[in-house]
């Protein structure tokens, strides 16, 4: 019998440890299940957040695409959009300061979207105010409309007028001027040799001609002022070129809108008396076979045409 009593008390021992063992296990799978539990609820209340947030930021978005209509058709009527800008300010500022909360409160976003709804629907009285006005206007300006095409018909048919008038002084004033030009009369061109001598004719040996002397008369006009008058004299060599040389009185003036060289020039008091007037031309060197043209021109007309020819 003495001999069974260490079995006996390890059997004892085993069994408690067993039970404990059990126990834990036991706890340990109430501690789990009930961390699971706990775990599930937290995930729930995660998702319903994120539910409520997503409704409550779709009604707020929703509220605001329709300020933002309301404010373009406001501005694109000319109307005042202060207000309703900063209406829209607001919801925004409202809106991230409802979304920050860690708790949505459904029912207090709902309240602050009626506010605002209840805010546009008052605007809205004032924006079909704005709309009938603006319906007045345009009747108003399209009369205006209609008024100013008539006042620019007849502008245009006036300014056509006038334009013609313009036109029909311009002609007149061109056969004016043309009318009233110097005209040079029997152009004569004499050459003269190195002793002096002149002959006349219009065909003259190059040997023999040191100089020549261009004569004409200025006819009569009663057109034509009386006083000083600039008259440029052109000598056109057979092959066309004009004789010149800067350094002996050649130079440029303008005829028909161009640059145009001339051989030499003079100034001729105009008396309305028929005067003659002389040109005398040293070259300076030998004249070339052929026929030379002489022009003459003053105040932007041509006033006449003569030439010479050289055997």
């Amino acid at each position: 019998m003495q001999k069974n009593k260490p079995n006996n008390s390890n059997e004892a021992k085993f069994i408690t440890a067993i039970v404990v063992l059990l126990l834990l296990s036991a706890g340990l799978a109430y501690l789990y299940i009930n961390e699971k539990k706990q775990n599930k609820g937290k995930q729930d209340q995660i998702v319903l957040q994120m539910a409520l947030q997503m409704s409550a930021s779709n009604k707020i978005d929703s509220l605001s695409k329709e300020l933002a209509l309301k404010i373009k058709e406001v501005e694109k009527m000319g109307g005042d959009i202060s207000s309703l800008s900063a209406i829209k300010a607001n919801l925004e500022a409202d809106k991230k300061s409802l979304l920050s909360k860690p708790s949505i409160d459904l029912s207090k976003i709902d309240e602050k979207i009626n506010e605002y709804k209840q805010i546009l629907k008052e605007k809205e009285s004032e924006i079909q105010k704005l709309k009938l006005e603006n319906g007045n206007l345009l009747n108003e300006n399209q009369e205006l409309s209609n008024v100013n095409s008539g006042l620019k018909t007849e502008k245009l048919r006036l300014s056509d007028s006038v334009n013609s008038i313009i036109n029909q002084n311009k002609e007149l004033s061109a056969k004016v001027n043309l009318a009233s030009a110097l005209r040079a009369e029997t152009i004569n061109v004499y050459a003269i040799s190195n002793k002096g001598k002149e002959r006349e004719g219009g065909s003259y040996n190059p040997y023999k001609i040191e100089k020549i002397r261009i004569s004409f008369h200025l006819a009569e006009n009663s057109l034509t002022k009386l006083g000083s008058k600039e008259i440029f004299l052109r000598i056109l060599e057979p092959n066309g070129s004009t004789i010149a040389d800067m350094a002996v009185g050649s130079g440029k003036f303008v005829y028909n809108g161009q640059s145009t060289i001339y051989t030499v020039k003079k100034t001729e008091t105009f008396t309305n008396s028929r005067q003659l007037v002389e040109f005398v031309y040293s070259r300076g060197q030998e004249y070339r076979a052929g026929k030379y043209i002489i022009e003459l021109f003053s105040e932007g007309f041509k006033i006449g045409e003569g030439s010479f020819l050289v055997k």
